[in-house]
């Protein structure tokens, strides 16, 4: 099975025969991302299957193809994917203003993206851009936390408070 780029958004899966049909359709281009089970990245599909343009000539495709899903907004666990996001968003901030609770929502954004990240997978999404960012927000309101408590720390000690 096969998942390819549309506009943004990972169409798929899709059997080898649709595949070969959307290229001939225009759909898919040289350029276009393409993905399956046994490769470890997106790649053009021109380089990944350059017999299959043969004779294809460039077209631009007005409608949607058949088997549209957009998967960052129905995807599997995409709900949880983008809360984790919004988390780690909150996390960045709370961390700066308040420092020891932007530690647990940071945690909590990490914990969530990686889960929601895994039960995409598990669904055969390969990439949820929302669980990832989530996991990346929330490593980055975790490590402006400590800084901010650090900070106070050498401060509060600086001022004799501790």
């Amino acid at each position: 099975m096969w998942y390819y780029e549309f506009n943004d958004q990972q169409i798929g899966p899709v059997p080898e025969s649709e595949l070969q049909a959307r290229i001939a359709e225009g759909v898919i281009g040289k350029a276009t991302l393409i993905w399956n089970e046994t490769m470890l990245d997106w790649k053009p599909a021109g380089s990944t299957m350059p017999a299959a343009f043969t004779g294809v000539t460039a077209a631009s495709p007005t409608a949607s193809p058949v088997g549209y899903t957009d998967r960052s907004t129905r995807g599997p666990g995409s709900t949880g994917a983008k809360f984790a996001f919004a988390l780690g968003v909150i996390s960045i901030v709370v961390g700066i203003l308040v420092g020891a609770i932007g530690l647990f929502l940071g945690a909590g954004a990490i914990f969530l993206g990686a889960l929601m990240r895994n039960k995409g997978r598990r669904a055969g999404v390969p990439d949820h851009r929302h669980a990832k960012l989530g996991m990346i927000t929330g490593a980055l309101g975790v490590a402006i936390s400590i800084m901010n408590i650090i900070g106070g720390y050498m401060w509060a000690k600086s001022q004799g408070l501790i």
